[in-house]
Parts: C-alpha cells; structure tokens; sequence
C-alpha cells in the first residue's frame, strides 16, 4: 500500500470543501443570490469566503507580491458589514471558484509535509498548516450557513461531499 502524505490527506479535505462552495453557487437560486434577510447578501457571503481562500493560499506571503487568482473592477466590500450597490455575478463567482481550484492544486503541489509546519512568514507563528486547516473550517461555516439559508427558502442544498464519498 502506497504511504499517504499528510499533504494529501488535507488536499483531500480542502477539495470537497470547495466543492461544496461551488454547488451552493450553482443551487442559490436567483432570487435569493441579492437578498439580505440574514444581515448580508448570499453573494457577499460566497465573496467573502472565496477572497479569503484567494489571500491565504498562496505560495509567497511577502509583502506587495500579487496572490489574486481572478480581479474584479467593481466595489466587492469582503468584510460582511459593509454594503455596495455591485455585486458578484453567479457566473463571476462560479469563474472564481474554478480558479480558486486550479491555484489551490498548485498551493498543494508545491508543499512537502516538513513544509506544512514551516511559518508563512518568517518569525510569526501561523505555518501552511494552520492556514489550511483555516480555511477548510472557515468554507465550512459559510457552506453551513449558506445550505440553512437555502433550505429555509425551500430551495435544494449543496448537500455534503467527502473525498470517499462520490
């Protein structure tokens, strides 16, 4: 049997994650894509989660290097407080999450399992794993909140992935 590498175990945690993010972009129906009943948007919600991923995966933390797998010109407020009369498209949103899976195969490529404890940065203690482990947690808690929002409405949910299960 072929020996699995830490590395592996947690891409194959991350990707479902993800996966689960991109169904609730496609299952949001479109009323409710622009509708804040709950405090915010369901858009800015996806934004939120999908910036994040975008600025913590990455292969070079230093400061003033580019990490942004897909830009928008448009005002895209990631603090869940704050509101903007633009929003995310589905389509922008579906094209940024496809995007986000392509860097994160090359975030995952590039590590090793020594490196998972290495720090980001120099001198602070937060390492690729603790980033990892973050970012699966924190696409989780909006996936959650998402499906509540969608089941609530009568709508169909993103439903649950996991890497054995198809």
């Amino acid at each position: 049997m072929a020996t699995v590498t830490h590395v592996e175990i947690l891409k194959r945690s991350f990707d479902p994650s993800l996966e689960m993010l991109r169904v609730l972009v496609e299952k949001c129906p479109e009323g409710l894509w622009l509708d804040d009943r709950v405090g915010f948007p369901f858009w800015q919600q996806v934004w939120h989660v999908a910036f994040f991923i975008d600025f913590w995966l990455r292969e070079d933390y230093s400061r003033g290097v580019e990490y942004r797998a897909m830009t928008f010109d448009k005002d895209l407020p990631v603090e869940l407080d704050r509101r903007s009369d633009e929003h995310l498209t589905r389509e922008e949103a579906a094209e940024y999450l496809k995007r986000l899976q392509e860097k994160a195969n090359r975030f995952f490529s590039s590590l090793d399992d020594a490196r998972l404890l290495e720090p980001i940065v120099e001198g602070r203690p937060v390492t690729y794993l603790d980033v990892i482990i973050g970012q699966i947690r924190h696409i989780q808690y909006h996936v959650g909140h998402g499906n509540c929002i969608l089941k609530s409405s009568g709508a169909e949910t993103s439903g649950w992935l996991a890497f054995n299960e198809g």
